[in-house]
């Protein structure tokens, strides 16, 4: 046994692992959102395109992602740029589906930073665990990680 094998999933647990882990995290930027909190990298990026301008976070982080599948596809392969491009636009769409679930009527940013915070570093965990990023500067991290 090889010091990988432990990592190898199945496609159904790698499947569960994507819906799962961007779960999390669009339920973090949710609470971030609710609070007027942001977050760093390209998730920050999307936060500042929406909060000033018409554009749905979901939008601006998926359009925003976009340069970064040539660095994924070059230097990590097809395997993670799919499962990256995967969570990508399920991450783009729960983040914009979240007002029609769920609604916070009020939301202490104190804890919004906590909560939200521990939700985002879980789902990311997870999509780590699982070759998968959020695209952005998860890529370029990972990428030197490797190296």
């Amino acid at each position: 046994m090889n010091e990988t094998d432990h990592l190898k999933h199945s496609h159904f647990e790698d499947a569960l692992a994507l819906l799962n882990g961007t779960l999390f995290i669009s339920l973090g930027i949710a609470m971030f959102n609710k609070a007027g909190l942001l977050t760093g990298g390209t998730a920050g990026f999307a936060f500042l395109i929406h909060y000033a301008s018409s554009l749905s976070f979901g939008w601006a982080f998926f359009l925003l992602n976009l340069p970064f599948y040539y660095l994924a596809m070059k230097r990590m392969g097809w395997v993670f740029t799919a499962k990256t491009f995967c969570a990508v636009s399920l991450m783009a769409v729960f983040s914009s589906l979240y007002s029609y679930f769920m609604q916070f009527t009020t939301s202490n940013a104190y804890y919004a930073a906590v909560m939200g915070g521990l939700l985002i570093g879980g789902g990311f965990l997870i999509l780590f665990r699982h070759q998968a990023s959020l695209g952005g500067m998860n890529t370029l991290t990972l990428y030197l990680q490797h190296k």
